[in-house]
Parts: structure tokens; sequence; C-alpha cells
């Protein structure tokens, strides 16, 4: 409307005008505050995924497992709080992987239903842990002990989800941290399943950042490692995937085999044993001593993407909401760090693609 049919309308129409353009606005900020709420909340479900489970899932079904092999061990009631705990989880999982839209109604049952159910299972987790008996599983104390150990952090968080922040910031040595969660990642997946980490820092070993650490392995090195499981590392063949000295003794076994009958399948099997390789390096930045390079790099598949749009939220191959690598961007860039991807299909060690991260310094 312009300011010839502005002037035009009477004082009840420009009045009314108003209260129109304020009720748009109102509309406009919901909205927005909505939006940004689910986004806070997909980061969220995201990268907590697995801490939710070691609290809700995974103590209630190997508890479900045992009183299906040992029901002698346990009282009635215990029998039948089991049960009733296995099904609440069960539901609770599906609750928390459905979180959307309408956000707040979501939200409400998340604190109000989902968090005292979690709470009224560690009771039953916890008298368990007291039972002096024996299980058929001698890992079940333990699983539940950690369980046990999370429960009020994960709850403290689901109640304050859409207030959640990355935690105080502590100093930390930065190649330490990462070792210790490339290595635990790389002992829970097993030896089929491990990536040999080679590291090329030099005499920067002992270079310290101040960020959560907590937050630092979930949000950054936990989306990373996602993304070469789940990406760099997918199309690999199968037969590439078993343990190291195995190829090895296959190759040895199989080459004079291969050449007295060389044909195109066994090149192409010989072709086909190669193994994942991360290598994380640390380089100085040029332009600013407090600031470092760090570089981890893969063999794994070239990213034929853009590799601008792979840092924007739901980008990205297959199913899922697309959140890791938004995730990590997210979290780099409240520590005043910056992330890029790169890719090198001409580089002779074989990696071909990786992410520069630039990140200050003590």
């Amino acid at each position: 409307m312009n300011s010839q049919e502005l002037s035009n309308l009477s004082k009840e129409e420009l009045i009314s005008r108003v209260e129109e353009l304020e009720n748009e606005l109102k509309n406009q900020d919901t909205l927005f505050r909505q939006n940004v709420l689910m986004n806070k909340v997909r980061e969220y479900k995201h990268n907590y995924a697995e801490d939710f489970g070691l609290v809700v899932s995974v103590p209630a079904k190997e508890l479900f497992k045992e009183f299906l092999v040992n029901p002698e061990a346990f009282t009635f009631e215990e029998k039948e709080r089991i049960q009733e705990v296995f099904i609440n989880s069960m539901e609770m999982r599906g609750a928390y992987e459905g979180l959307g839209l309408p956000i707040s109604i979501q939200l409400s049952k998340v604190k109000n239903k989902m968090v005292p159910q979690i709470r009224n299972n560690a009771k039953l987790f916890s008298s368990i842990v007291g039972k002096a008996v024996s299980f058929s599983d001698r890992w079940l104390i333990s699983k539940l002990k950690m369980a046990l150990n999370e429960t009020e952090s994960l709850c403290c968080e689901l109640e304050n989800i859409e207030h959640f922040e990355y935690g105080d910031s502590e100093r930390f040595n930065l190649m330490s941290e990462l070792k210790e969660a490339f290595n635990k990642d790389n002992s829970a997946i097993g030896v089929q399943g491990g990536v040999p980490i080679y590291y090329d820092y030099g005499d920067r070993s002992d270079i310290m950042v101040e960020m959560n650490r907590k937050s630092f392995r979930t949000h950054f090195i936990g989306n990373i490692i996602r993304n070469l499981h789940d990406h760099a590392f997918k199309h690999f063949d199968e037969f590439s995937q078993t343990p190291s000295l195995y190829k090895v003794w296959w190759k040895a076994f199989t080459t004079p085999i291969f050449k007295s009958h060389k044909t195109r399948t066994t090149e192409t099997t010989i072709q086909t044993v190669r193994e994942k390789r991360v290598r994380i390096g640390l380089k100085k930045d040029e332009n600013n001593e407090h600031r470092i390079n760090l570089i981890i790099e893969n063999n794994g598949d070239l990213f034929k993407g853009d590799v601008d749009d792979v840092f924007e939220k739901g980008i990205g191959e297959g199913e899922g909401e697309h959140i890791g690598l938004y995730s990590v961007r997210q979290f780099l860039n409240a520590y005043g760090a910056t992330i890029k991807m790169f890719t090198d299909p001409e580089n002779k060690e074989g990696y071909k693609v990786g992410f520069i991260i630039n990140l200050p310094i003590l």
C-alpha cells in the first residue's frame, strides 16, 4: 500500500491496518522462534542419541534379556517392573526419535512424562545393582551402573533442552583428546571396522585449546567420525573391511595364484584389498601465531558434491536429517573456530578428501 492509498484511509481503517501489521509481525516472530527452537532440538537429538540410548534403551533391553534367560534371579515385583520398563523404554526411544512439530507440545511431553519415567526406571536399575545374586550377563551390573551415572545429567539436559548450551570451557590437550576419541571408536567397532589412524603433528603435541571438552567430543569429533563411517568409507568393498593382518595373509597367499592365472576377475580382487586410513595433522597458521590448522583427511570415496553446502542443515546423501556437519560448524563457530572441506583427487598418498579446522590455541 503506497502513501496515496494510506492518505485515503479513515482513522479507523488506519488503526485496523496497523493492528494487522502488528499481528503479521508477531506471527513471523513466533515462526522464527519456533524454527530456532526446532533447530536446537534437532541438533540435540542428533548429538546425544548415544547418551539417550546408554541411559534409556540399553539397560532396559539388557535387563529384559536377563529376565528371559535367568528369571529366578528376580522377585515377582521385579519381573513386573522389568517388563514395564522395557516397554516404556521402547516408547520413549520412539518419542525421542520423533521429536518435531508442534515442538512446544513435544517438549512438554518430554519434560512432564519422559523425564519422570527415566528417573523412575533408574530406581529399578539401582535396586538391581544392589542385589547379591549372579547374573548370566556378567556385564549387566556395569551397564546399569553406567546408566545410573548418566541419568541425572540426561534428565537435566532434557528439562532444559530449549536452553541447551555447550557448557563451561576448560583447557585440554588437543591431540590427546583426538587420539582418545578415535581409539575409543575403533575399540567400540572392533577389528572388522577399525580404521588405522596416522598422526602428523611434529613437535606440536603439547597444543592446548579451551572449549567444553564433552561438547568437543560430542558435537565435533563424534560427527566427524560419523561422517567417516557413513560417507567416506560407505562404499568400500566388504572384503576391504577385513582385519589388516588377514589382508596381508590373503594377499601373500593369493598373489602366486593370481600371477599364474591372470584374469580380469583376479586383478579386480587384488585391487579391492585396500585399507581404510585417516590422517590427523597439525600445521602452523602462517597468518596468526595464536591459531593452528587441524587437518583430518581420509582415503575414502571422493566427495563429488559442493564442499561449501555440506555444512548446511539438511544437505547430504541418503536418509536422515543431515545435521552432523552443520552441528560441527555451529560448535566451532561458537569458539571462534572455522571449518572447511577440501578434495584432492590426485593425492599420491590416497588422501582424497578432508577437513581443515582453523582454531584458536593457548
